[in-house]
């Protein structure tokens, strides 16, 4: 769904999986400068989470734009 090159030259790459269970879940992905992923970070609870959007923030993390079903006020909150 979003990816941004990243202050090291590589790439994070931001959507969602529905392939470690029966719900999607928001998927992190950050690759080097060649595209070979570093690691990859999944992130939801028992219903389905979104992810849309991804920038990385000064201090070098992650900010996630999307969407849960699992947190918060429920019926698809925005995170």
């Amino acid at each position: 769904m979003s990816i941004q090159q990243t202050s090291d030259g590589g790439y994070i790459l931001a959507g969602y999986t529905e392939s470690f269970g029966d719900n999607f879940d928001a998927w992190l992905i950050k690759t080097d400068t060649e595209g070979n992923e570093q690691w990859n970070k999944t992130f939801g609870g028992i219903k389905d989470d979104f992810t849309y959007e991804v920038q990385q923030t000064r201090d070098g993390g992650y900010i996630l734009v999307g969407k849960t079903n699992s947190f918060g006020a429920g019926d698809l909150t925005y995170f």
